[in-house]
């Protein structure tokens, strides 16, 4: 069974769009990790980081271009997203612009102690806003602009889980406990989609209860029809500890996890103390 709107009106021409704005986004958002890697070295001398630092300038106009085009895409083919998507540039594009200048600023003068600091502090703020937004981003229009195929429930959870368990350092990561049994249902789905709804809901009900205990399980309610519950519990259960990436909600999370839903013809309930995230598929 097919969800969601009829990929059929994704043209070539938009996906080739759509994969060029996030590579650009990608490889911007990338140049801004290794400056953050590189200011953080006490091995990295003022000249070496001066010499980087045109090219980091000069990619973000890159990164709201890019930012602007996944947006119009998005909005064209599920309006639905329009609500995040405007939180998203009234975050992101001030941000960048507010960067693009400290970048300026800090290759026009020499790079002391003060001013390394200075920079770092505000790398390290736009890296903190601009990161959830595009996972969140490249998550809706993977979800959008990607055929759904037949899943089986419980397989394709828990090695979507597996496939984005963050590495090492748990510190920026979200602890959940997955319930068993899972259901073998088969559903048609986008292959990307179950693991980011489980990491955004999760992360969202863990910034609003973060002393509980949060619980992923899924159940069948008819044939051809499943269940999956993310849950803030303060009653502990036996189950497999994971951990999904990323900490804190992310921004317009409701927004976005309806969006999501839309674009998968799935079914989303939200409780109203914001404890229980619930998701008809």
């Amino acid at each position: 069974m097919h969800r969601g709107p009829p990929y059929s009106g994704r043209t070539e021409a938009e996906r080739i769009r759509l994969e060029e704005s996030r590579g650009s986004i990608r490889d911007a958002l990338g140049g801004l990790r290794n400056l953050e890697q590189l200011l953080g070295s006490l091995r990295v001398g003022p000249r070496a980081l001066t010499a980087v630092l045109p090219d980091v300038q000069r990619s973000c106009p890159g990164f709201r271009t890019g930012l602007l085009d996944l947006f119009g895409l998005l909005v064209t083919h599920c309006p639905v997203v329009e609500p995040a998507l405007r939180a998203f540039e009234f975050t992101a594009l001030p941000q960048l612009v507010e960067l693009e200048r400290e970048l300026g600023l800090a290759a026009s003068r020499p790079l002391n102690a003060k001013a390394r600091l200075r920079l770092d502090a505000q790398l390290n703020r736009a890296i903190g806003e601009l990161e959830p937004i595009v996972d969140v981003t490249d998550w809706l229009s993977a979800t959008a602009f990607s055929l759904p195929v037949e899943l089986s429930v419980r397989p394709a959870l828990l090695e979507s889980l597996r496939a984005s368990e963050p590495e090492g350092l748990q510190a920026a990561a979200t602890a959940i406990v997955v319930l068993e049994p899972l259901p073998e249902l088969e559903l048609s789905l986008q292959p990307r989609f179950l693991a980011g709804f489980v990491a955004f809901a999760a992360r969202a009900l863990a910034d609003q209860h973060p002393t509980r205990i949060i619980e992923v399980c899924a159940s069948e309610i008819s044939a051809g029809h499943a269940r999956l519950t993310v849950s803030a519990s303060t009653t502990p259960r036996q189950g497999m500890r994971r951990w999904v990436p990323g900490k804190g909600a992310p921004p317009a999370w409701l927004d976005c996890l309806r969006a999501g839903a839309s674009l998968t013809g799935a079914e989303l309930e939200v409780s109203p103390d914001l404890d229980r995230i619930e998701l008809g598929l």
